[in-house]
């Protein structure tokens, strides 16, 4: 059975945080010349390449700039801004990233330089042209260096930062959104080992059977949505023989529920909102654990 599939798994959406409130000051990047007030030179680490950044007015998300970071063969590069008053802190960070060209990866973080954790992950994203929302909550270590805000990537091309907010961590509002399938997979399986690739606005599935799967982190709490049941938007593939597409939501304590979205003889090309077949909601007992409890999911 193979199966050629384009997934977005959405509920709602809800609106992001002013971009120049909170810790970071000129998260909307209006202000500066070269670089956004703020930002520091980009800097540059392995391959053969460089790293720049800039305050780019022609892409942005919001006008009239966005935060800039060009890379070039095979480079690892880095754009950051210090964050002192984040040490130790739960926040809320919101706003937008966008990566082009071919880059091997492109990461939003916090970096706590003389912590036990010093890499704290916000947002992982492909290089798709596309803009993918920010919408995370986490809690930074306490000690150590000044914190500091990085957008890195490698490879040949750009990642784009801009709307960015960060907040108090009692200020998150949840995002009904699950996933977008914007960043690789953590982990594939079986027929589904290396055939599960992020695409523009989701992620391509062209695995020779069903018998396999693939694994996306997520940094979402969904306890406001326990009484909702998630839905699938799905882009059918040529050639697709897949039946139906089953999602495993598993919490950081192995607490998992499992859905089946039937795809019921859809003709190649179709897009389709997907409920789930039994329309279970999150709260309800999951067929591959104990009652969900989503937390730090």
């Amino acid at each position: 059975m193979k199966a050629s599939l384009t997934c977005l798994l959405i509920v709602t959406l809800l609106q992001s945080a002013s971009a120049d409130d909170g810790y970071l000051a000129n998260g909307s990047m209006t202000d500066g010349r070269e670089l956004p007030t703020g930002w520091r030179a980009a800097t540059g680490q392995e391959g053969t390449g460089q790293a720049t950044a800039s305050r780019d007015t022609q892409v942005f998300k919001i006008g009239p700039a966005a935060l800039r970071l060009s890379v070039s063969g095979g480079t690892r590069g880095a754009v950051t801004c210090p964050l002192p008053d984040v040490a130790g802190k739960e926040v809320a960070v919101s706003g937008w990233v966008r990566g082009e060209g071919q880059l091997t990866s492109a990461v939003l973080a916090f970096v706590c330089p003389g912590t036990d954790q010093s890499w704290q992950p916000v947002k992982q994203f492909s290089a798709g042209g596309t803009w993918r929302r920010i919408n995370a909550r986490l809690q930074l270590p306490a000690g150590g260096e000044t914190p500091f805000l990085m957008l890195q990537a490698q490879g040949d091309g750009h990642a784009w930062l801009d709307e960015v907010a960060v907040l108090a961590g009692e200020r998150f509002q949840p995002d009904s959104v699950v996933s977008e399938f914007d960043g690789p997979s953590q982990f594939s399986f079986l027929a589904w080992e290396k055939k599960a690739e992020a695409a523009d606005g989701g992620i391509r599935i062209m695995a020779p059977s069903g018998q396999g799967g693939a694994g996306f982190a997520l940094a979402a709490d969904l306890s406001p949505f326990g009484e909702r049941s998630p839905a699938l938007t799905v882009v059918v593939g040529q050639g697709n023989q897949a039946q139906a597409v089953q999602v495993v939501l598993q919490d950081a304590d192995g607490t998992a529920h499992q859905f089946t979205f039937p795809l019921n003889g859809a003709a190649s090309g179709s897009t389709l909102a997907l409920t789930a077949d039994d329309g279970a909601s999150l709260q309800e007992w999951g067929r591959h654990g104990n009652r969900p409890q989503f937390r730090n999911g």
